[in-house]
């Protein structure tokens, strides 16, 4: 188990690069003022991924329902996401037909 550091060093280094692309997408400058867009990409990273990397870690489920939380597919537990809609669509057919 790494230790709380690690977790948020990992978190800042996946993070700085991903918030920073994020800006340029956005049209923060990247000639001009790149000390101050990888500047706003490390206070990002700062406030929101190292956190979440210190209270997660590497667990992959974690990680799966903050990321997949307003998705109504994604949040469906691995098992029944792939029955999920066969189950809708069977208990649709039953009470119609009933």
């Amino acid at each position: 188990m790494a230790t709380a550091a690690a977790r948020a060093f990992a978190g800042l280094l996946g993070g700085v690069p991903a918030f920073a692309s994020l800006a340029v997408l956005l049209g923060a400058p990247i000639v001009v003022a790149q000390y101050k867009t990888l500047a706003l990409a490390a206070l990002l990273a700062a406030l929101a991924t190292v956190p979440l990397a210190v209270a997660l870690g590497s667990d992959a489920e974690g990680w799966r329902r903050v990321v997949c939380a307003n998705a109504p597919r994604c949040a469906l537990p691995p098992a029944r996401a792939a029955t999920g809609q066969r189950g809708l669509r069977a208990r649709l057919n039953q009470s119609t037909s009933a």
